[in-house]
């Protein structure tokens, strides 16, 4: 993981910009290409194409690989900001951002196996309003993070921890979500703000993030946050 850490003064503690670029999807993408260059190769030559053209077509299907590879060096990166007012997340797909002062803690997962808890590479964030969060993030974002995290609630389920209902109708639960300011959310965003309570069901956190998104190992992003937490407490509201 390429991580790049930017500091600046703000007001009473440092803004700190966190950013996280996962290698996995350039792996992935040099074991495909030479995948796809090998078997190109050999269907080639099985066919017994002329020469020339074997050339051309091996440059042809390069160019286009060095092509996709620069789409996906181009797409921007997964960043944290961290600031004395709140913990804001930058992604492709959308964004969004939790003021400290609805933070109730930040800890590292776990998922309890035959009577222990097991760490697992996520930070679970425990909120104590929704409101902020579903007024700030992506609709595109939701689908993404409702089809990612659906195998921790799952797999949680199966290990023991039964929530209200079964895990079928936890995954799909799109009753109306209404906020204390009386915002009313239907469809996805109901979806997700019911998943948020499952989740604090299931996990004890309602908000989960990756620890490839990050920049940081989970229990160093643990309790970078806390300190945040710690500070923003000392700050008025």
């Amino acid at each position: 993981m390429s991580i790049n850490v930017i500091e600046y003064e703000d007001f009473a503690v440092k803004t700190r910009h966190l950013t996280a670029i996962p290698p996995s999807l350039h792996t992935y993408f040099a074991w495909f290409a030479f995948g796809v260059m090998i078997l190109l190769f050999v269907a080639l030559i099985t066919v017994n194409i002329n020469p020339s053209w074997l050339v051309t077509v091996m440059v042809a299907s390069a160019l286009t690989l060095v092509f996709i590879y620069w789409r996906i060096r181009s797409q921007p990166a997964i960043s944290m900001t961290l600031t004395y007012m709140h913990l804001q997340l930058h992604h492709p797909s959308g964004g969004w951002s939790v003021r400290w002062q609805d933070i109730q803690h930040v800890e590292q997962v776990s998922i309890e196996h035959d009577g222990w808890f097991e760490p697992i590479p996520w930070v679970g964030i425990k909120l104590r309003s929704y409101d902020h969060l579903m007024h700030s993030i992506s609709p595109r974002l939701v689908s993404r993070i409702l089809t990612d995290q659906r195998v921790l609630l799952i797999m949680s389920y199966r290990r023991g921890n039964r929530g209200s209902v079964d895990v079928e109708d936890m995954l799909f639960d799109d009753t109306p979500f209404t906020d204390h300011h009386g915002n009313t959310y239907t469809g996805l965003l109901a979806t997700f703000a019911n998943r948020l309570k499952y989740n604090n069901e299931l996990l004890h956190s309602e908000l989960l993030i990756p620890e490839e998104m990050l920049g940081l190992e989970c229990d160093e992003f643990v309790g970078l946050a806390r300190r945040y937490l710690a500070a923003s407490r000392q700050e008025p509201d």
